[in-house]
């Protein structure tokens, strides 16, 4: 015990010794040495060929899960559900790796077989008319409900009519947005764009006087600035 107290008495030792504390009660982060992550191959299938996706995990703006839940199956459905031809175009710079199999997966098989039918039925075509009717009545329910405010008329009518504007606002932005209305994916986008934040900025406006979108506030709930 002696010898230790001692040794602590020494410049050297007192100087190591605040050194060590110093590196303790820094608020410094340690600076540690990457491993490299192992990563496990993934394959998938799409329209009969199978592709080495493995690279492509890192880049694929929908995330590295969503592709490996995919992994060793036929994703041929989920991808054309999803994907423009901007992707498929992309998917030619890919080669079919021919000894990599895929299991079969009876759940995709049968909503292939059920879409199949649906398809044929025609109750996927487009009615571009109906389509329209609505865009035009939605955004009018919105006009007429103001212009009906500044003519006098009872507020709760108004907001009647406000609240079915943004009812089916709401309706109207999940079709533009899953690409269901047009084939062209730019317009679908843009239409889907102005359902989901003219009727957001709208809301604020009317509620709390501000104009900002609400993201803000759902990054931090407990906030409402």
């Amino acid at each position: 015990m002696i010898k230790y107290l001692g040794s602590l008495l020494r410049p050297e030792a007192r100087m190591s010794s605040k050194i060590e504390e110093e590196e303790i009660c820094s608020n410094k982060p340690t600076k540690v040495t990457p491993v490299p992550r192992e990563v496990k191959p993934c394959f998938i299938s799409i329209n009969g060929s199978t592709y080495d996706v493995t690279k492509w995990l890192p880049y694929h703006p929908g995330g590295e899960e969503i592709i490996r839940k995919y992994d060793g199956y036929d994703a041929t459905a989920v991808f054309t559900a999803f994907h423009s031809k901007e992707a498929f175009d992309k998917l030619k710079n890919f080669k079919p790796v021919e000894t990599k199999s895929v299991r079969e997966d009876q759940v995709m098989k049968n909503f292939e077989e059920m879409t199949k039918k649906i398809i044929d039925a025609g109750l996927m075509k487009r009615n571009y008319g109906y389509y329209l009717y609505k865009t035009v009545t939605t955004v009018g329910l919105c006009v007429l409900s103001f212009y009906l405010l500044f003519n006098g008329w009872p507020w709760w009518i108004c907001a009647i009519l406000l609240g079915l504007f943004f009812q089916q606002s709401g309706w109207l932005g999940h079709e533009y947005c899953h690409h269901d209305v047009f084939e062209n994916r730019t317009l679908n986008s843009n239409f889907g764009f102005f359902y989901r934040k003219f009727p957001a900025r709208l809301q604020l406006c009317l509620v709390e006087g501000k104009t900002q979108l609400p993201s803000r506030h759902h990054e931090c709930p407990r906030s409402r600035s």
